[in-house]
């Protein structure tokens, strides 16, 4: 069957909604709104209020604020964005800028549970401190010490660092230069109690569907269907760090959110890559039931992302309109493309015997593996480093499993000029080539 009529069949099918309330971890089940977070928002000014202790906008020193952009325009916060510097305002996020991110959702994903009608489950979406932390909420909100989560067996070293550190486990899944593999999940999922009695079976699963970080790759759309629907059979929800989606070279990639029918992805966005990392603001989107549990959490612990931060975004975007964020977002993607380009010609020229790589389909980060199977990818690093001031990462770190050996590194051609490039990827050649002349003497080559 083409993967055409396989994805109608699965947007016409009938939803399978995740039972939601079984999946909370202890700390999940505790979330519970505050008696006056929702009430506060339905104030009026007419109110006479005694109860919220918000500071008076009249006392702010901030009275103006522009922003130039790089075209050289300049554009003002709006009076009631200067007041709201000064106020605790809505958990969910800036509501103007909420709006404006449920309609880049809607043209970029169109998720079945936004567009289809009477879906069971409905859609949401929460501004956040950036994506990171939206996903440390997320699997603590899911997971108690000791589960496990699903996850690519090269993944985010970031994210494999911080479910360790809470005293959680990661299993990783096969995959190749398509994605993960799903027999190697099917397999994984139906041996479990075998394999590893006493532990309960995952209900969640990370994954970097496009433009992945550490090795480049986009999952194509057949694996992500059967990924999909095991995902589907064994009701486990799918968190989709989305991070590089507007990083894409050429704007082909289908999300599992254009096809979650069921409600059970949960996405993870964030203006770091296309705006700037300082701003610190993402947002996370899907199922009302989960994303509810976000809008607690900021109640809880930040109350909001920095007012300051979402409005500046949102004067930024407001200005542009859609058609001028995609436009600029397209700018930044071909900018990563040339530098991929450069990196890959410089691998194609010096590294050809030597090693395999990644030919990015977007992002920032290509993944090459040494042929020998004597060299590791840490040691490489480790040389370059210390003799020739080249920082690369080996490739140990994003494995799940450390105890395997490493030939890869991780290479990041976003701080890269062209010509260091060129230069780096050269040097690392000569660096494995030394490598592997060694060898052939210890092993007597050649004599």
């Amino acid at each position: 069957m083409d993967i055409s009529t396989r994805l109608s069949q699965l947007l016409s099918s009938t939803p399978v909604v995740p039972n939601y309330s079984n999946k909370w971890s202890h700390h999940g089940r505790r979330l519970i709104h505050q008696s006056m977070s929702k009430e506060k928002i339905t104030k009026t000014e007419k109110s006479i209020c005694f109860d919220i202790g918000q500071p008076n906008t009249t006392l702010s020193p901030v009275k103006g604020i522009k922003i130039q952009l790089s075209s050289g325009e300049e554009i003002a916060l709006e009076k009631n964005h200067l007041e709201n510097l000064s106020l605790y305002k809505e958990s969910e996020g800036l509501p103007e800028l909420r709006q404006w991110l449920l309609e880049i959702q809607r043209r970029e994903h169109s998720p079945p549970q936004m567009v289809m009608d009477n879906h069971p489950s409905k859609f949401d979406l929460c501004l956040v401190t950036g994506a990171t932390d939206a996903i440390y909420v997320c699997y603590k909100n899911m997971m108690d010490e000791g589960d496990t989560i699903l996850m690519e067996n090269i993944t985010y070293i970031n994210f494999i660092f911080s479910v360790k550190s809470q005293g959680m486990n990661i299993q990783g899944v096969r995959c190749d230069d398509k994605g993960m593999i799903p027999e190697a999940l099917e397999d994984e999922l139906s041996n479990w109690d075998k394999r590893h009695p006493g532990k309960k079976r995952p209900h969640l699963m990370y994954t970097v569907t496009c433009a992945s970080n550490p090795i480049g790759y986009n999952w194509c759309l057949g694996r992500m269907l059967d990924i999909y629907l095991i995902c589907r059979k064994y009701d486990i929800l799918i968190m989709d760090d989305g991070a590089y989606h507007f990083l894409q070279y050429k704007e082909d990639f289908r999300s599992f959110q254009s096809f979650d029918v069921d409600g059970r992805v949960i996405r993870f966005d964030t203006f770091s890559k296309t705006m700037g990392a300082g701003y610190r603001v993402g947002w996370v989107s899907g199922p009302e039931a989960i994303i509810d549990k976000f809008i607690i959490n900021n109640e809880m612990t930040c109350v909001h992302p920095s007012i300051l931060a979402q409005a500046t975004l949102y004067s930024i975007v407001k200005n542009w309109g859609f058609d001028g964020f995609k436009k600029h977002t397209r700018t930044v993607a071909d900018f990563y493309r040339k530098r991929s380009e450069c990196v890959v010609n410089a691998c194609d020229k010096y590294l050809k015997g030597l090693a395999t790589w990644t030919v990015p389909k977007g992002g920032m980060f290509t993944w090459i593996t040494i042929k020998d199977n004597d060299i590791g990818g840490q040691e490489i690093s480790d040389e370059l480093k210390k003799n020739h001031d080249i920082r690369m990462i080996g490739g140990d770190l994003f494995q799940t499993d450390p105890s395997l050996f490493c030939r890869s590194i991780r290479v990041s051609f976003s701080l890269v000029s062209e010509e260091d490039a060129v230069k780096g990827i050269k040097c690392l050649a000569d660096v494995i080539q030394k490598r592997v002349d060694q060898g052939k003497l210890q092993n007597g080559v050649g004599h």
